[in-house]
């Protein structure tokens, strides 16, 4: 059978589009039910902004095909009884919502439900295909991991009779969290490699322009740095690298002994987190686990 022209590509990537869309509103909806629960309605209202994200990668790839530069087609078919089943899944969470009274563990038990479906292994099928496995793809690839991990750490922590029934093992890998530590200290990077690596895949570099070619290379989800790495200033780097890519501008992280007072000014006046040496594990394992989901929840290294 030949490949899927774009025409019929499109109309799978119209379809995921609209069902992500839906799947943002149901978990909008369910946090504001759950607005008692402070962090069951953090956990769903990070879920719909990322879902809000995908719809918008599923748009970018829309506007390709349309202008025609997709370079290929789809070698499979999503066929109504995968479509349909997704949709089953949605209309079943849309009723138990509608409820009068709605508990923790269903709103879990429909979250997995929608998740182990087919909808994520298509979406990164697409995603693939058209983002391919350059620093973009990777980044968005990042994103969608991280997303994974977010119900897998959620749940996990979860008393098990609070659990869902569906096997969240079962959720797709989309691709490496990577991280990158700019440090001209040995023995400081070797630590930080070692109490990183449950995080994902981490990078050295010893110098800026050393971050900066590898910067060039792949997408970073974190970027632990020295204010006073060798070759130039913490915020040196900082610049540089925004100014090749705005994405990492949220991913960094700095430390140093001491800081200049302008300095302390320009990481407070952007938000940048700091941390000053020396500092404790707990404390570096929070500011990455800030970095990387974005809410504040630390993921410490034991669970």
């Amino acid at each position: 059978m030949a490949a899927l022209t774009l025409a019929e590509a499109g109309e799978v990537v119209g379809w995921l589009r609209h069902v992500e869309e839906r799947v943002g509103h149901l978990y909008a909806k369910a946090a504001a039910l759950c607005r008692d629960d402070a962090a069951l309605r953090s956990f769903l209202l990070a879920l719909a902004e990322d879902e809000r994200c995908h719809v918008g990668w599923m748009s970018e790839v829309a506007a390709q095909l349309k202008l025609a530069r997709a370079s290929r087609g789809l070698d499979v078919i999503l066929d109504k009884a995968v479509s349909n089943h997704v949709e089953a899944i949605l209309n079943r969470f849309e009723r138990f919502l509608s409820r009068s009274r709605i508990t923790t563990k269903g709103v879990l038990e429909y979250v997995a439900r929608a998740e182990t479906s087919e909808l994520n292994p298509v979406f990164l099928y697409i995603i693939d295909e058209f983002r391919g496995t350059g620093r973009e793809g990777q980044r968005i690839a990042g994103e969608i991991q991280k997303h994974l991990l977010r119900i897998q750490n959620f749940i996990d922590r979860l008393p098990r009779e609070m659990r869902p029934s569906m096997n969240i093992q079962v959720l797709p890998q989309a691709g490496e969290i990577r991280l990158l530590i700019v440090d001209g200290d040995p023995p400081l990077q070797g630590l930080l490699r070692a109490v990183l690596a449950r995080r994902g895949a981490v990078d050295i570099a010893s110098s800026g322009q050393e971050a900066l070619s590898r910067m060039h290379e792949h997408f970073y989800d974190v970027v632990v740095a020295d204010m006073q790495i060798p070759d130039m200033g913490g915020l040196e780097l900082y610049r540089c690298a925004v100014q090749y890519d705005a994405h990492l501008k949220p991913n960094f992280i700095f430390y140093a002994a001491r800081l200049a007072p302008e300095d302390g000014d320009y990481l407070a006046g952007n938000r940048l987190p700091f941390l000053q040496k020396p500092f404790g594990l707990t404390d570096f394992y929070t500011a990455v686990d800030r970095v990387l989901w974005g809410d504040g929840s630390a993921i410490l290294p034991d669970s």
